[in-house]
Order: structure tokens, then C-alpha cells, then sequence
């Protein structure tokens, strides 16, 4: 499975999945500022000094981002809700069928 693909199949298995399978997610724009490292399995729920903003599973070739709770009013900016749906005829690959970008604000 190419990296992008695990990617999408990872982000689509955190979605808000309603009756008719459809699945939910807000695409925003993100500040990570400081960032420190987080490794797998930590239970860690707030940075680990004031200097940090957010966290990544790898500095060097992150693949899951963490925006501290103190930080999601200021560095967090929800650009669209996405509705799609996975097709059951994927056979364990992402094959997406349909998608919806509804955008959060107009041209400001």
C-alpha cells in the first residue's frame, strides 16, 4: 500500500461514519508551531512544557498530528465539512465514491 493511501485509509477510520455509511470530517488549516515528538502509545494529553503547540508521531516523516486542547481556538482554522462514502467494493483499499466539500465561511 503506497504511504498517501495508508494515509487516507488511516484519516477515513477516525470519521464520524452515520446509518447509510456515509463519513464525516473537517478539513482545516493548521498552525503546528512548536512542535515536539509524541511516540506511539503515549498516553501524554497536554504538551510537555508551555513551548510546545502541538505534536507528531516523527519528527522527521510525521504521519499523525496532535494540536494541543489550549491550542485549538488559535491555531486551528476549519475550512470545509467532507462527506464521502468508502465503497464495500474496495476489498480493503480506499476507493472512494462520492465526496462533498461544503465550505465553513464565504470569501471574507
Amino acid at each position: 500500500m503506497h504511504a498517501y493511501t495508508f494515509l487516507i485509509f488511516c484519516s477515513a477510520s477516525y470519521c464520524d461514519v452515520d446509518e447509510n455509511g456515509v463519513r464525516y470530517v473537517i478539513l482545516c488549516r493548521v498552525i503546528m508551531g512548536n512542535v515536539e515528538a509524541i511516540y506511539p502509545g503515549s498516553k501524554q494529553a497536554h504538551p510537555s512544557c508551555e513551548s510546545y503547540d502541538s505534536g507528531v508521531d516523527d519528527l522527521n516523516d510525521p504521519r499523525h498530528y496532535v494540536v494541543w486542547g489550549t491550542k485549538k481556538n488559535t491555531h486551528v482554522y476549519p475550512l470545509y465539512a467532507v462527506s464521502f462514502k468508502i465503497s464495500s467494493e474496495a476489498g480493503g483499499n480506499c476507493l472512494i465514491n462520492w465526496c462533498f466539500f461544503i465550505p465553513f465561511f464565504g470569501s471574507i
